[in-house]
């Protein structure tokens, strides 16, 4: 086998360290200040339409957290100034609500919109 080829134990050890590596980077990018956060949306304009009249306004992108199952995901996505989060109970079996929910309490509760579905009561 060659120098530049891995064998099994480079590979794990490689993939291992890599996979740390993100999960440090994410816990780093999680903790950052929100006031920080804040100067960088407001950089970025965020076209909004009011919700008929009860006064909230939205924006016209939001995320579909349907098959969202990392939170680095959500996170990049209130970076890039998204803040309208479209879940459901059914969706991962509810993991995908917790998960959801354990990344947004890092946030201001108005800083962040949820959407979520329920099947109706027959």
């Amino acid at each position: 086998m060659g120098m530049n080829e891995l064998d099994r134990r480079k590979f794990l050890r490689t993939s291992v360290l890599g996979g740390a590596s993100a999960i440090l980077a994410s816990a780093s990018f999680a903790s950052s200040s929100f006031a920080a956060h804040r100067r960088e949306l407001e950089d970025k304009p965020v076209i909004k339409r009011r919700l008929g009249k009860t006064g909230i306004e939205l924006p016209i992108v939001s995320f579909g957290v349907m098959r969202a199952d990392s939170p680095a995901l959500v996170h990049a996505a209130i970076k890039e100034g998204i803040m309208l989060f479209d879940t459901a109970h059914g969706y991962q079996g509810g993991k995908n609500e917790e998960m959801l929910g354990e990344v947004l309490k890092e946030y201001p509760r108005d800083s962040f919109v949820l959407a979520t579905k329920v099947p109706p009561e027959l």
